[in-house]
């Protein structure tokens, strides 16, 4: 549980846009940014931990979330805070940020956002001021195992001015989430499959991916997970990986699903069947994974058109159209002569 409690307090500092955290006064609020959180303990609470609620339940009982917002800007503003139901991001972190998911995964009874009856909500804060917000949560009506994960998340309008870089203008917003952690002290056996392999263009870069699914109500932190692209030959034949990633402290929220990626380093895809080979270590658990998958010409070459940094060299590609195009004239050549010369000798 100390893993589970230091991880969490780990996340809420890197969590956010930009935003520094104040472990010893409980204080969240980012340099430059006109608003700060913190939240306020009621009961049911572990008060030891200032970064996040730790709130161990009881079956169908209600529990209140308070937190404290200050305005210290001289004009009036307004925040937008939410209760959000923790994700797992791309490359296995969880993501505590709004997300507005009306669907979850299949295997997840409980998701935190649907647990608050009053999800959403505007702050309108005066100058200089301060006020207290709340979110109501029901825990569920039976005891249930493992972990349920979620944030209460702030976030200010866009600045109106913004700030323009050439002819681009960037208007900042700032969110600032406080980990909501919900338990039992009900164990639940871990489970973590790889649902398939495959490669496509993500955020303009080409990635190979494993698409792993956590089904179980497990938060997992500090877990080392590495993930390796072979060509199929060169598996089969004991070769060196052609890509490799590795993550040494990969976090995995309860009951979701993320792709874990291996990127090509700005290398173009090329066709051809692969071998996606995954590793994960999690205390006393480890899971190694083999998949085969076929990345198909057409794929490849979109991706490579799209990409970012990506030169493609398909000279290869044009020397084989040009070749099949000199070898069906010929052929159109020889048909003619053939018929000339059959009409000739009648």
């Amino acid at each position: 549980m100390k893993i589970i409690k230091n991880t969490l307090i780990g996340l809420f500092l890197a969590f956010t846009i930009i935003f520094l955290v104040n472990l010893n006064g409980s204080n969240v609020k980012a340099a430059g940014v006109d608003f700060s959180v913190s939240p306020v303990f009621s009961t049911g609470q572990n008060k030891k931990q200032s970064a996040y609620y730790d709130l161990k339940s009881k079956p169908n009982q209600t529990y209140q979330l308070k937190a404290a917002v200050k305005n210290s800007s001289d004009h009036d503003i307004t925040i937008h805070a939410s209760a959000n139901t923790a994700l797992t991001s791309d490359n296995a972190n969880i993501n505590y940020g709004e997300n507005n998911a009306k669907t979850f995964d299949t295997s997840m009874k409980y998701p935190f956002s649907k647990l608050v009856t009053d999800n959403k909500k505007n702050l309108h804060i005066p100058a200089n001021q301060s006020v207290i917000t709340s979110f109501n949560v029901k825990a569920p009506a039976v005891t249930f195992p493992g972990k349920i994960l979620g944030s209460l998340t702030f976030t200010n309008d866009p600045d109106k001015n913004g700030n323009t870089k050439g002819k681009l203008t960037i208007h900042n917003a700032y969110s600032y989430a406080l980990p909501v952690l919900i338990s039992e002290n009900v164990d639940a056996q871990p489970n973590l499959k790889l649902l398939k392999a495959g490669g496509k263009l993500i955020n303009g870069s080409n990635s190979f991916y494993g698409r792993f699914r956590n089904n179980q109500p497990n938060l997992m932190t500090s877990v080392k997970m590495s993930g390796a692209i072979y060509s199929k030959n060169g598996y089969d034949n004991h070769e060196k990986p052609l890509y490799t990633n590795i993550n040494r402290n990969a976090s995995i929220a309860p009951n979701s699903s993320f792709k874990f990626l291996v990127p090509t380093n700005n290398q173009a895809f090329k066709s051809g069947d692969y071998v996606y080979v995954g590793k994960v270590d999690w205390g006393k658990h480890h899971w190694k994974y083999v998949k085969d998958f076929h990345m198909s010409f057409a794929k490849a070459y979109h991706a490579n058109k799209e990409a970012t940094g990506v030169h493609a060299d398909y000279t290869w590609l044009w020397l084989l159209l040009a070749a099949l195009l000199i070898i069906l004239i010929l052929i159109i050549i020889i048909i003619k002569l053939y018929l000339k010369n059959k009409h000739n000798s009648k």
